[in-house]
């Protein structure tokens, strides 16, 4: 059972997958408030939303349900995922590390401007993930031996170092191109080349491999990028 608010014309729709009746609730409240959201669709459940939501551009899941549930991203290439997890709960770490999604919100941080923040940023092209998520990414996760995190290293030129460094800062294709000066079909090679040789599925599991494996610290920043 679901519960669908009347559209406004334009903007994101929104499906929303929880059991906690209470914090599902206070959600579509909060997404109801938002000038950028449309539709706001409603489940008791994860796997609902995923399953039965028409092709909603944005799906909101709990990242503690679905580490749970036999989970499976939504069929449509178009959806994208933002999961919420608590980046002071350990084992949400370790699961974020772990379960594909297209962005994250702590949700000891969730209110209407960090919500639409994510939100507009997913609209982007970006990812967004909680500095606090990064910091303890780079504290709890890397635990990959150092021959591993050397022969991740060989693997990627500089130039496919540079747009790492840019996609771990949440940077869309078209501003990683703006900001090294090439076009952005080639910022497209170049990230399919990264996510081959990382073998990782997306983008959001190529920034938390690369923060995991040293590969990314804070204050990185590609040579030739523009500063001005």
């Amino acid at each position: 059972m679901h519960h669908n608010s009347e559209p406004k014309i334009g903007l994101v729709d929104v499906a929303v997958g929880l059991r906690n009746d209470l914090q599902r609730f206070g959600l579509e409240q909060i997404l109801h408030s938002l000038d950028a959201v449309g539709r706001v669709r409603s489940y008791a459940s994860a796997l609902d939303a995923v399953r039965t939501s028409p092709r909603s551009p944005v799906i909101i899941l709990a990242l503690w349900e679905i580490a749970e549930a036999e989970y499976v991203p939504p069929p449509d290439q178009d959806s994208k995922v933002l999961l919420l997890m608590d980046s002071s709960n350990p084992r949400h770490v370790l699961d974020a590390a772990t379960i594909g999604g297209s962005g994250f919100l702590d949700v000891q941080e969730l209110d209407g401007r960090t919500l639409d923040d994510a939100l507009r940023r997913l609209g982007s092209g970006e990812v967004p993930m909680p500095a606090r998520l990064a910091r303890d990414l780079l504290a709890k996760v890397r635990d990959s031996s150092e021959s591993e995190r050397a022969v991740s290293s060989k693997k990627v030129t500089p130039r496919e170092h540079q747009v790492l460094v840019l996609m771990v800062e949440g940077l869309s294709n078209k501003q990683i191109a703006r900001r090294l000066g090439i076009s952005e079909h080639g910022v497209k090679r170049l990230v399919a080349s990264i996510l081959a040789k990382l073998n990782c599925a997306n983008r959001t599991r190529a920034v938390v491999k690369a923060i995991r494996d040293g590969l990314y610290t804070p204050g990185d920043m590609p040579a030739s990028c523009s500063l001005h």
